[in-house]
């Protein structure tokens, strides 16, 4: 199982360091590494959008896919958004392997 870590978006803004570039909030879960690295340059790529950047080519995903090592085609990954509550301290469980997963995370406090 794959996990992205999705909380903060981060393309290198500010030079003095790492500063969130966009808050997020998600996980991206999935059996095939490629479809998550696929799905968080998309979100990556719309929070680009929305600060006039333009999108960010990864060629490694073409090649992954190429390998085999799974999928970067829009059309074979079965995206599911799942929104989840948990409070604060507590751990969420998902469990579904034939899907790529992401999610809005709220804490309740």
């Amino acid at each position: 199982m794959v996990v992205i870590d999705g909380l903060f978006g981060c393309w290198g803004s500010n030079p003095f360091g790492w500063v969130a570039d966009c808050v997020h909030n998600s996980l991206i879960v999935s059996m095939d590494p490629v479809a998550v690295d696929y799905i968080g340059t998309e979100i990556l790529n719309k929070e680009r959008a929305k600060n006039n950047l333009p999108p960010r080519n990864v060629p490694l995903l073409e090649k992954s896919a190429q390998l085999g090592l799974g999928t970067n085609d829009p059309d074979k990954i079965e995206l599911q958004e799942l929104e989840i509550q948990a409070e604060v301290g507590k751990a969420v469980k998902l469990m579904n392997y034939n899907k790529t997963q992401w999610g809005r995370i709220k804490t309740i406090h």
